[in-house]
């Protein structure tokens, strides 16, 4: 990360508790994959929402931002298990360009 570099946001991540630790978190593209960062450390320079974005209400009160296919349960493992190739590495590879043509 390096301030004044543009990223695109992947998903966000609100908890139900304001008093989390880090209670809004965004996931960002970086040079080692995806990795959540805290809301506050990004200023918005587009406010359009990517087509592909959904939002899913989780059982905690949590909500979640993000590519419906992503929040499909067991999608993270197999991404982190594999992330060059197989069906999971794909499927992130074209949500992530749904998401950089949104500006």
């Amino acid at each position: 990360m390096a301030i004044g570099d543009e990223y695109h946001v992947l998903s966000i991540l609100i908890e139900a508790d304001p008093n989390a630790a880090l209670p809004r978190l965004v996931q960002v593209l970086g040079d080692g994959g995806p990795a959540w960062w805290p809301m506050e450390m990004f200023v918005t320079v587009s406010s359009g929402i990517p087509p592909n974005w959904t939002l899913e209400l989780r059982p905690d009160g949590s909500l979640h931002f993000a590519p419906e296919r992503w929040l499909r349960s067991g999608f993270w493992e197999e991404y982190f298990d594999n992330p060059r190739d197989g069906e999971a590495a794909e499927t992130f590879r074209q949500e992530v360009e749904i998401i950089a043509q949104e500006r």
